[in-house]
């Protein structure tokens, strides 16, 4: 057997250890909302998080006293440093913790990061997962389709119920659409991954330990690898993207999946969009602004607070759509600026990031689901019990629905 271990930090960023033993061992970050970084070790990981914020990046050499990452306090792991305050009194400042969790694959399989599952070595599709015929993909990492509709470029395959939540995984899917018209802004929940996205997330991160690995940050929250074999970068088998390294000024990556087009600079940032309708969208970017532009001259401002979590959505000169955060950095409001907002609800003891309800702009709890003790979401229901769906989980990876 191997195992695969994962870390969680515990302030805004998810750490997850991978260390199959046939292959290298690799960690990888996932932040909330927005970006993922990726490390070999908890420690790196604090590096990373004291060198990007300038408020703690002279503290970094000293931030590994025994109290913090040299030893575990409540089974966590601690970033954090030592200062001394206005009194000369020394203390000690914690940024955050990482809790570990361990995966187990069966000898035949492998780790799939872009699934967070084991799946067989043959590329065969996790149990429960079905294979798109018309993309070649496992569907399970296209978490869109959770949405339980469809559209031209991405029909639906995969069975969803409730509001939704896919029959054979238990995964709560929620889509959020704060802006429509010409430049739209939509946000996905995905409970497998544990967080809100949105459609403009587009990224690429590499490890600071491994040149030739990098990561693909998709809008609807999958995470696709690629390496660099004989000077050329592979997906897997059942990822259709084609991805080149740019050395002209500025360099950068360009990524092509069918007809469309992405574009990023260096630091695996989006600068350019070219839509599969032949439509341009351009990506700029400042301190803590993504700013999305079209053709017609509109303009889509999506600014970023404290470590890149969404802050706030502008369309052209409009009123901003705000966003409001409570413990464990968890979206709870939606602010908008000509109705009242939209509450979201997590209640789960056991899994604080799991969506367990939305209330309305009129005060009226309008939707509730309830997850099982492995994370899987079990019943969804309207106010009133209305619309009311269960589902059960078989040890033959069966689901009964009632």
């Amino acid at each position: 057997m191997s195992f695969i271990h994962k870390f969680i930090f515990l302030s805004s960023i998810w750490l997850v250890s991978l260390s199959p033993a046939y292959a290298l061992e690799y960690i990888y970050w996932y932040m909330i909302l927005d970006k993922y970084y990726y490390f070999s070790d908890p420690k790196l990981g604090c590096d990373w998080y004291y060198e990007n914020h300038s408020a703690f990046k002279e503290h970094r050499n000293s931030a590994y006293d025994e109290l913090r990452n040299g030893s575990k306090w409540n089974n966590k792991y601690l970033c954090g440093y030592s200062a001394t305050d206005y009194l000369g009194r020394p203390y000690h400042n914690t940024l955050g913790g990482l809790s570990d969790d361990y995966v187990t694959c069966k000898d035949n399989e492998r780790f799939d990061p872009a699934t967070f599952k084991c799946v067989e070595s043959d590329n065969k599709c996790p149990s429960g997962f079905n294979r798109n015929p018309q993309t070649g993909q496992c569907e399970t990492i296209q978490t869109k389709k959770n949405t339980g509709t469809g559209d031209c470029s991405q029909p639906e395959t995969t069975k969803s119920t409730g509001n939704p939540i896919r029959v054979s995984t238990g995964n709560k899917f929620q889509v959020e659409t704060d802006i429509t018209g010409p430049l739209p802004f939509t946000r996905y929940y995905n409970s497998e991954l544990k967080g809100w996205s949105h459609q403009y997330q587009y990224q690429i991160q590499q490890p600071r330990d491994n040149p030739k690995l990098i990561y693909l940050i998709r809008p609807d929250g999958k995470i696709l690898p690629a390496k660099q074999e004989n000077g050329q970068w592979q997906t897997d088998s059942d990822v259709f993207l084609t991805i080149f390294r740019t050395t002209e000024t500025p360099s950068g990556w360009l990524v092509k999946t069918g007809k469309q087009q992405e574009t990023y600079d260096d630091q695996g940032r989006l600068t350019s969009l070219e839509k599969t309708n032949g439509n341009t969208l351009t990506s700029e970017w400042t301190e803590n602004q993504q700013i999305i532009k079209d053709a017609k001259g509109n303009q889509l401002t999506i600014s970023y607070g404290h470590d890149y979590f969404l802050s706030s959505v502008r369309i052209n000169e409009h009123d901003p759509v705000t966003y409001t955060y409570g413990p464990f950095l968890r979206l709870t409001m939606v602010n908008y600026p000509n109705r009242k907002g939209l509450l979201y609800h997590y209640e789960n003891g056991q899994f604080p990031l799991h969506l367990t309800g939305i209330t309305d702009e009129n005060g009226v709890r309008f939707a509730t689901w309830t997850y099982d003790n492995q994370g899987r979401a079990i019943s969804s229901e309207h106010a009133g019990g209305k619309e009311k769906v269960s589902l059960e989980f078989h040890d033959n990876n069966a689901t009964t629905v009632t």
